[in-house]
């Protein structure tokens, strides 16, 4: 350890010739009869390194010489950090005393009093001409003193940490002492790494990389959840970068800024790599926060469903209103990325939590959003790339081997300028080439055909699409390249490929689980076994004799209707996904999503298992000019077979698969219906403006849109989302209804279903009313004593009870009981 007498003497010394300064300086001023900046600077720098060596004193006689004895893992970095503290403690009592000689020449041979007002004027001479030396002084000042206190602060976690046994002092197991020092010192590293770049001052830098160590130890993070992993290939804004960096964590901001939460907001065209720039801000400064998270911004509900998500971490109720209450008591840091802050209906101060805490990122499009930055700058403005970083994607997306030729370099610059040096486009451009479906020579010429070919199509009086498509024309021309080299392939990886990402376009285009896939397959088996089971224990089930044969006439005439109206030509899916012969391969799903993820068309999230589109992509697979209404309704009816076939019904839907995907299925399937109606209204008005000439036949609402409509209603209920739920409910009830009749079992469970709905929504009378037909169709078929009577008497009595009607809620308890 270094030599304790030399430190304190040292501490002892800097602060008998700051004292002597400070009073030195404060007569000056009182003298020059204003308050001149840079002394009033110096003098707060002095004040600073007072305190800050006083601070050391006490913690070497607190902790220091009682740990001189006692061996630590964290000896040998006690002992280099206090040789850090005693050489910058020398190094500020020498420029204290050169501040001392400084002021003395200042004040010259007449003493501080001003001796006439001639003697006032040299005086004033003499301050100004050392400007440039004060101005020197003031900064090797605070640079000693950043250096000190960060020694400090790693001193004090050194310490803290040597008093935890040996397995508190475990890097997961850190007690909220260490965890605390911990922030603390990481926030002052990155906030003086910044500052020493920015003033070109490389005073503290043995105790940076000292003290960096120390950091590079600590894993404080817990929670890390972002929109995407970041590409190995991310390119340019590295001088944002830095700059936000010290923006968000600068110490020495403004009072009135350090009591307001710090938002920062990035807006620009889509593609130009917002979303990017802020999972590699999170990722680099991982260990600066406790928690980082995202929320999707995209419409309301998906931002709702996200910050639910959030919730669940935060091991409160999983609703939007509880993740933004305990973001804004948490006393830990923590950043939240608010992504795609597009949708006009949605105020993004809505989506904020309450209070001055955390650190908040938001990319949108929309310009007017950054009125609501409120640290450094406030927001950045994202347009393109800057040539060389385009050029540099272009060529590493492109895998262009090292050392790139004067002719790759040619050839990329031509490509990144057509391109717009928008980051998407060029992304997939290099994707494009390295896939060999073009090259570096050609692919302008691919390009351009490509283009001509999607504005002939647009010109077309058939052809569709969104606004969107022509500002965004330069990525959807690079992803069209990609995309029919896809289709052009002859092999069942690309072909499943394709249709994977058709069926995407129209789920959600974040957070989609492999699991959602693989238990499309899974759980249709274990619903068929479960419906045989059932089927079995029927046929043992005594029946009334009245009426007996009646119902068999009527169950005989459902299974004949039921039987034609089948679809037998198995459920709409992808290949990959179908299992007529219980065959399904899943290394074949994980191959086309390999394919997908290395075209970048898709993005993989290892932490979470999941999948995800960049909008831009996800809306020009869904509106490109090929593909037509007709098969925009295929893809999407497949999205809704996936979805509904991952979905359980009661009682299976308490299994460990289905509870697990209940909040996550929410999304998509708003998506899939909102989707099914917008087709739905395209296909009708076609209709009408052909029936004129000819008679057209319409869709119906079958057996399967029925089972789609019932499974996907659960989930809206199991989420709190009982007006959709309802919705979806009295469709089915009404088909189901009609074709069976209330006395099959499929009537009674949707109207019990659809009551629960009522009852949620504390429309009691309304629930009671079908509960009375559920009971009446049970007296009726199965008898007053059958076990599935008696629940529906009880069912009944509950909604009585809600209603008010206690005499005839207990007697049909009392029925239910005796």
């Amino acid at each position: 350890m270094a030599d304790p007498f030399s430190i304190v003497a040292g501490t002892a010394g800097v602060l008998d010739i700051s004292w002597r300064v400070g009073a030195y300086l404060a007569k000056v001023k009182a003298v020059a009869g204003r308050i001149e900046r840079d002394l009033t600077a110096l003098s707060f720098e002095v004040s600073s390194l007072v305190a800050i060596n006083e601070s050391i004193r006490t913690l070497w006689y607190v902790d220091g010489e009682k740990n001189l004895q006692v061996l630590s893992p964290d000896t040998k970095r006690i002992e280099e950090l206090w040789q850090d503290v005693k050489l910058s403690v020398f190094g500020s009592r020498e420029v204290m005393a050169r501040l001392v000689l400084l002021v003395e020449e200042i004040i010259g041979q007449d003493g501080i009093a001003v001796q006439g007002k001639r003697d006032g004027i040299r005086k004033v001479l003499r301050r100004q001409s050392k400007d440039d030396e004060i101005h020197e002084i003031r900064q090797q000042l605070n640079s000693h003193q950043n250096a000190l206190t960060l020694a400090l602060s790693a001193l004090n976690l050194c310490y803290v940490r040597s008093s935890q046994t040996s397995n508190d002092r475990n890097l997961g197991l850190l007690s909220r002492q260490v965890e605390d020092l911990g922030f603390k010192l990481k926030h002052e590293l990155t906030a003086l790494r910044s500052n020493v770049v920015k003033d070109d001052d490389n005073a503290v830098s043995p105790t940076t990389a000292a003290v960096a160590k120390l950091a590079a130890e600590l894993s404080l993070n817990k929670h890390f959840y972002i929109p995407r992993a970041v590409s190995s290939i991310f390119t340019g804004k590295a001088d944002l970068l830095d700059d936000l960096r010290h923006t968000l964590f600068d110490v020495s901001e403004p009072v009135e800024k350090r009591h307001v939460q710090k938002r920062f907001i990035i807006y620009g065209l889509g593609g130009s790599g917002k979303t990017e720039f802020c999972c590699k801000f999170a990722q680099d400064n991982r260990q600066s926060f406790w928690g980082v998270f995202w929320i999707n911004a995209s419409s309301l509900q998906s931002a709702q469903h996200t910050y639910s998500m959030i919730a669940q971490a935060g091991g409160v109720e999983p609703n939007e209103r509880a993740a933004k209450d305990w973001l804004a008591n948490l006393d830990r840091p923590w950043l939240l990325l608010i992504d795609n802050a597009d949708d006009l209906n949605t105020p993004l101060d809505d989506l904020f939590p309450e209070g001055d805490r955390g650190i908040i990122l938001v990319t949108s499009r929309n310009p007017l959003n950054r009125m609501h930055g409120t640290i450094g700058e406030g927001s950045y403005h994202f347009e393109r790339l800057g040539e060389a970083e385009a050029n540099d994607l272009l060529l590493r997306a492109a895998c262009e081997p090292l050392p790139w030729s004067d002719t790759a370099r040619g050839y990329a610059a031509k490509i990144s300028k057509r391109l717009g040096f928008l980051a998407l486009a060029v992304l997939q451009a290099g994707k494009a080439i390295a896939k060999r479906m073009a090259t570096l020579g050609n692919y302008l010429d691919v390009y351009d055909r490509s283009w001509q070919k999607i504005r002939r199509l647009r010109k077309k009086p058939s052809a569709k699409g969104s606004k969107d498509l022509t500002v965004n024309m330069n990525v959807y021309s690079s992803y069209e390249i990609i995309f029919r080299g896809l289709e052009a392939t002859d092999s069942v990886m690309t072909q499943d490929a394709v249709q994977l990402i058709k069926m995407f376009s129209f789920l959600s285009w974040e957070n989609l689980r492999i699991d959602v896939l693989t238990t499309s397959i899974e759980h249709p088996r274990r619903q068929l076994q479960h419906d045989r089971e059932e089927a079995a224990k029927s046929t043992d089930k005594p029946s009334i004799t009245s009426n007996r044969w009646r119902q068999r006439v009527k169950d005989w005439v459902i299974w004949a209707i039921m039987t034609l109206q089948a679809d037998r030509t198995g459920p709409l899916l992808p290949e990959v996904l179908r299992d007529e012969y219980h065959d399904f391969d899943e290394d074949r799903l994980l191959d086309a999503l390999d394919q997908l993820n290395q075209l970048s068309l898709i993005y993989y999230q290892e932490a979470t298992e999941s999948y995800s589109m960049h909008p831009l992509i996800h809306t020009w697979v869904r509106e490109r000019p090929q593909m037509s209404t007709g098969e925009q309704a295929l893809w999407c009816q497949a999205a809704a077979t996936t979805l509904s076939q991952s979905i359980l019904l009661p009682p299976l839907d308490t299994l460990d698969s289905a509870v697990a995907l209940q909040r996550h299925l929410l999304p998509h399937i708003s998506r899939v219906l909102e989707y099914q109606r917008k087709i739905d209204n395209v296909l009708a008005e076609n209709r009408e403006s052909r029936r004129k000439f000819w008679p057209v036949l319409t869709s119906t609402f079958g057996r399967l849109q029925a089972i789609e409509s019932a499974k996907f209603s659960l989930i809206y209920l199991q989420n709190g989302y009982f007006s959709e739920a309802e919705i979806l409910q009295v469709k089915t009830r009404d088909f189901v209804c009609s074709r069976l009749g209330m006395d099959h079992v499929a009537a009674r469970r949707i109207s019990l279903f659809l009551a629960v709905t009522y009852n949620l929504q504390m429309r009691n009378n309304k629930a009671a009313v079908l509960q009375e037909e559920v009971l009446e169709a049970c007296k009726i078929h199965l008898g007053p004593r059958d076990p599935e009577t008696l629940k529906a008497v009880t069912n009944l009595g509950a909604s009585r009870r809600f209603q008010g009607r206690f005499k005839e809620s207990r007697e049909l308890f009392e029925e239910a009981i005796e």
